[in-house]
């Protein structure tokens, strides 16, 4: 199983599912005080982050960016009835502030429309400058400058 090393000033932390800031980090922890609602917590509090939408800007492997979605991640869903990848990578998307949309193939392969980009890859870096938490595993962390490598097959594991 790999892993992903996400390295920031204070510490590191090794990640087994996503990185993600923006909406994605803003919509997850934000709606922590809704947890009694469910899964729809995510729906719900969605919904008024989309009527309220922020810019975010922020540096990806040194280019500076605006952002709307931020997301790397290593799993193909980001909830249970949300398919955002079919290859087995980790993935990097993100998108910037105009509205389009993405389509992709069952090989994991896009054809960009707009602004939306995707790309797999084994390392980044991802540098916030617009205060927003980041959220690894669904757990909060500070706004901080992140480097990511992928650690290919450093786990094992066993299923009986």
């Amino acid at each position: 199983m790999d892993l992903i090393l996400q390295d920031m000033p204070q510490k590191k932390v090794v990640s087994f599912l996503s990185l993600s800031y923006a909406f994605i980090s803003e919509v997850d922890l934000g709606s922590e005080s809704l947890r009694f609602l469910g899964g729809s917590r995510f729906d719900i509090y969605g919904i008024w982050r989309v009527i309220f939408q922020k810019k975010y800007q922020a540096k990806y492997n040194n280019q500076q960016m605006t952002f709307r979605y931020f997301l790397a991640q290593k799993i193909p869903y980001i909830s249970d009835n949300y398919l955002s990848y079919w290859s087995q990578l980790i993935k990097l998307s993100f998108k910037q502030y105009d509205v389009s949309h993405v389509e992709i193939d069952e090989q994991g392969n896009s054809k960009t429309k707009g602004n939306w980009k995707y790309e797999k890859v084994k390392e980044y870096t991802f540098e916030p400058i617009t205060d927003c938490p980041l959220s690894i595993d669904g757990e909060r962390y500070p706004s901080q400058p992140v480097k990511a490598k992928v650690l290919t097959k450093i786990l094992k594991v066993f299923c009986y």
